[in-house]
């Protein structure tokens, strides 16, 4: 079975406790991988580690500007970079309005159907002739 450490300060390393504890496939409920239990001590290295790279690395000494642009990048990067499946079955509300509009436009189409339908069955029951125009209305003007 995979066993996964602690990613801190920018390496793997393993719990101070030693402690692993077993994740599951969901729908499965079988066990796939093992996680390093952290401690206290894993928690306030982390934190430590993630202050330090914000105040003092790279991008803690840049402006904001450039922090901003860089953040930006790495957002397009990541929308870019995403496997399709992921992008298109993301559950966000962007396929919350794909799927409403899709039915919306389904309901009208199946609407206009059998409004033409019943229309149709209707005339072909109780067929009545079209008004004929007289030779009076054909050239009496509009007023």
């Amino acid at each position: 079975m995979q066993r996964y450490e602690m990613f801190i300060d920018g390496e793997s390393r393993k719990a101070t406790g030693g402690e692993w504890f077993p994740t599951d496939i969901p729908y499965l409920g079988a066990p796939w991988a093992e996680i390093a239990q952290g401690t206290e001590q894993d928690v306030d290295d982390a934190v430590r580690a993630a202050h330090r790279a914000l105040h003092t690395g790279p991008l803690g000494r840049a402006d904001r500007q450039c922090a901003g642009r860089s953040a930006a990048v790495a957002r397009r990067h990541h929308r870019r970079e995403r496997p399709p499946a992921r992008r298109d079955r993301s559950g966000g509300h962007e396929t919350v309005f794909f799927w409403y509009v899709t039915a919306c436009i389904g309901l009208t189409f199946l609407a206009t159907l059998v409004v033409r339908e019943s229309s149709r069955t209707s005339l072909l029951e109780n067929p009545t002739p079209a008004p004929q125009a007289t030779a009076t209305q054909a050239t009496t003007p509009l007023t």
